[in-house]
């Protein structure tokens, strides 16, 4: 019941017991991000997300005023500038009102779901 593991360590379990997810890199500074974007083939838009053990991450705010965990990307240059806001930062959520380091992003696959 109190097991909190970050997104990018959930979806490796999930891919070791056969459940398929979408692609996805872990990066730790700004360069290793572009480098992410760029080794994932460079696609129109990748899902940069803020790793941190928090709900809501989507509508924080970063105590160095940049808004959001979760943003559209669609460059490797924008993948490097987005994470360096976000990297080293603290992140204010309504479940973390006190803010939440971030030490790592996650780059991953755009999935388009259909009804």
């Amino acid at each position: 019941r109190n097991l909190n593991v970050h997104e990018h360590i959930s979806m490796e379990l999930f891919n070791q017991h056969g459940i398929t997810t979408p692609g996805g890199a872990v990066a730790f500074s700004p360069e290793e991000a572009k480098e992410a974007y760029v080794k994932m083939g460079s696609p129109d838009e990748l899902v940069l997300k803020a790793q941190v053990l928090s709900g809501g991450r989507g509508l924080g705010t970063f105590k160095n005023g940049f808004k959001g965990g979760v943003h559209m990307i669609s460059s490797p240059e924008q993948a490097e500038e987005y994470s360096s806001q976000m990297l080293g930062q603290e992140l204010v959520t309504k479940q973390n009102p006190k803010g939440i380091l971030c030490n790592r992003v996650y780059l991953m696959e755009k999935m388009n779901i259909q009804n």
